[in-house]
């Protein structure tokens, strides 16, 4: 197994606009699929982001929670 990073803008308590996150979401899911080993999971550092990436791996026919475990950290949406 191996791990899959992407990398996007951290930035220390501030939120990042949708669109940044639409972006960071998209090239995770892209970087899971054209990766060379089979991951079996994204970690995700904030609920925002997790939402995003659920969706671009519906649209790519990955089912979150069967073909790719999503984990996350932060619990900031109820």
């Amino acid at each position: 197994m191996e791990a899959l990073v992407v990398e996007g803008p951290v930035q220390d308590c501030v939120e990042l606009p949708p669109a940044v996150l639409e972006d960071i979401a998209e090239k995770a899911v892209q970087t899971l699929k054209t990766a060379p080993a089979r991951n079996t999971g994204i970690f995700v550092g904030s609920d925002d982001l997790m939402v995003r990436v659920f969706n671009h791996l519906r649209r790519a026919d990955l089912e979150p929670g069967k073909d790719v475990e999503l984990i996350g950290c932060n619990n900031d949406k109820p």
